[in-house]
């Protein structure tokens, strides 16, 4: 959890300053991954760690150019995967989100 609530962290001072980098969003969901247990889902998206950097950037460049209303539901969406996670909650509404989007990442 620890490394969930770091990255958690680095996101939420990226999106303050406006400039989130897709590697601080990337190691946001490799934390998930690898909290998961499922050490192939972490594997898997190191190994495509390039490409979902780039569709990464692509989607965190529209969310800078939006409004600070969508730069604050994609943290929130965020934020809601990591608490469910320490609640021991499999299936919070923002949970398909961040599936979806690692999902569309690595597509």
């Amino acid at each position: 959890m620890d490394a969930i609530s770091g990255s958690l962290a680095a996101l939420h001072a990226a999106f303050e300053t406006g400039a989130v980098p897709a590697q601080t969003d990337f190691a946001f969901h490799l934390a998930v991954a690898t909290a998961s247990g499922n050490a192939l889902f972490a594997e898997v998206l190191e190994a495509l760690n390039e490409t979902i950097q780039q569709a990464m950037s692509v989607a965190l460049g529209i969310t800078r150019a939006g409004s600070k209303h969508r730069a604050r539901r994609v943290y929130e969406e965020h934020e809601a995967v990591a608490e469910a996670i320490e609640r021991g909650d499999s299936n919070p509404p923002g949970w398909r989100c961040a599936a979806t989007c690692t999902a569309l990442a690595s597509a």
